[in-house]
């Protein structure tokens, strides 16, 4: 008796981020590249076939069905604009197929940059009113996330008075 055991080819999956510095809300583009780390028999197929899913730390971004690519690899690509201010980490996972064996890619670490602004404690618990001829003052501490240093403006507008 003759016992077959198959072996999955094994491969490497990469994952490209750009850009890896970006402002709230701008678009990412995550590219993973999957490649056989030996090139397949002729006779079975010769990309690997399946998804990719896309993480931000353990959270799912998504998962993408691969393309076929040149030289046996596949690519995936996603577009996405709504990853939250400060450091991201992400990552892509090929999940395999019937040939091809599963693989986490290399870390992408990216900075979103943003703000915060948190009320000082001993601001009025509501509204700041101001009688007509007299000032107020409100305190607020300005945070930036992701490497933020941009300007901030900040605009108080006075309501329509009404006669």
């Amino acid at each position: 008796i003759v016992t077959l055991k198959a072996v999955l080819i094994p491969v490497t999956i990469t994952l490209a981020v750009t850009p890896t510095n970006a402002a709230p809300g701008q678009v990412v583009s995550m590219i993973a590249t999957v490649t056989p780390t030996i090139a397949p028999a002729t006779a079975i197929e010769q990309n690997p076939t399946g998804s990719v899913i896309f993480y931000d730390g353990t959270k799912i971004l998504a998962t993408v069905a691969r393309s076929a690519g040149a030289n046996n690899t596949a690519t995936a690509q996603f577009l996405f604009s709504t990853l939250p201010a400060g450091q991201n980490t992400l990552t892509a996972a090929y999940l395999g197929d019937l040939y091809y064996d599963s693989a986490t890619s290399n870390a992408v670490t990216i900075a979103v940059q943003d703000f915060t602004i948190t009320p000082d404690p001993t601001n009025p618990p509501s509204d700041l009113d101001i009688v007509k001829g007299t000032s107020g003052q409100a305190s607020f501490t300005f945070t930036g996330l992701g490497g933020f240093n941009g300007q901030i403006a900040v605009t108080c507008s006075v309501p329509t008075q009404v006669k």
